[in-house]
């Protein structure tokens, strides 16, 4: 099989207005969490680095987080990437919702299904909320209701000792309340991997996983990312049905962590699932 003529998605990128607006994001994220970037993640850097990596499709995040900046500029930047996209088909948007945002976060859903939003993005870690707060349920049961996915971090940040808002552990509340809602979690779990793996034994149905940091190519703290055979072996225990590719860009150079998945230990097969087949189905991507 010619990996080389597939179309690979890329189910984890955030994308900002200009360069400036994403400069500015990225280094106070920098600053709070000692978190390095690739580029400051502008439509030209994306569609660019997509060229060069080889990525057809991009799933394109707009993400709260609890300082007054971010909440205010969330509804715009959820109409921003839901705009951008519209016209560039290759991108699929996902919003950020919070409680504190200008906008009632079910009518923002509501608003955005008409400009083809196609998931949501929570940070738990970012926004300060733990995942099965009752608080947030109305939103999990909005989206669960209109077959809209939420895509959650789930796991470490790149910093130790922070609050363990999105311990996978938390996540089985969520599901046993929404049986219905599809979820992924990102980075493989973010260093709890045996966690990960009892949760998605007990959930076999609605839960995905993205590779993002975890299976990086770039230099990360170790209690984030796999080793080759580590790698290999948490896919195959969790199901490479279930697995889907993502980068965080603009923190990753998608092209790095492709080429290392392109050189698992894996059968082409299985490299197709993760790298193209699992996220279009998963996204409906004809």
């Amino acid at each position: 099989m010619n990996l080389e003529k597939i179309a690979i998605v890329d189910t984890h990128t955030h994308l900002f207005p200009t360069r400036g607006v994403g400069k500015r994001v990225l280094e106070k994220i920098k600053k709070t969490y000692g978190v390095p970037y690739y580029c400051t993640g502008s439509p030209e850097e994306l569609t660019e680095t997509m060229k060069k990596a080889g990525v057809t499709y991009a799933v394109v995040m707009n993400q709260a987080a609890a300082n007054k900046e971010a909440m205010n500029w969330l509804v715009s930047g959820n109409f921003f990437v839901c705009a951008y996209a519209r016209k560039h088909p290759e991108l699929l948007p996902a919003i950020g919702l919070d409680k504190g945002m200008k906008r009632n976060p079910l009518e923002e859903i509501n608003h955005k299904l008409k400009w083809g939003v196609q998931a949501v993005k929570l940070h738990p870690v970012a926004q300060e909320f733990y995942v099965n707060d009752r608080t947030m349920f109305p939103i999990y049961q909005k989206c669960e209701k209109v077959n809209l996915p939420i895509i959650f971090h789930c796991g470490k940040m790149m910093i130790e000792g922070l609050p363990g808002y999105a311990h996978p552990e938390l996540f089985s509340d969520v599901l046993k309340s929404f049986p219905k809602l599809r979820v992924v979690l990102a980075h493989l779990g973010g260093g709890f991997w045996k966690e990960v793996i009892k949760l998605a034994d007990t959930f076999p149905e609605t839960v995905y996983f993205d590779t993002a940091i975890a299976l990086s190519g770039a230099s990360i703290p170790s209690f984030l990312s796999l080793t080759d055979t580590q790698a290999v072996e948490m896919i195959r225990k969790i199901g490479v049905q279930r697995v889907m590719f993502g980068s965080d860009f603009p923190w990753i150079n998608p092209k790095n962590d492709i080429e290392r998945i392109k050189k698992l230990h894996l059968t082409d097969n299985e490299k197709r699932m993760i790298l193209s087949e699992n996220a279009k189905k998963f996204f409906g991507i004809q």
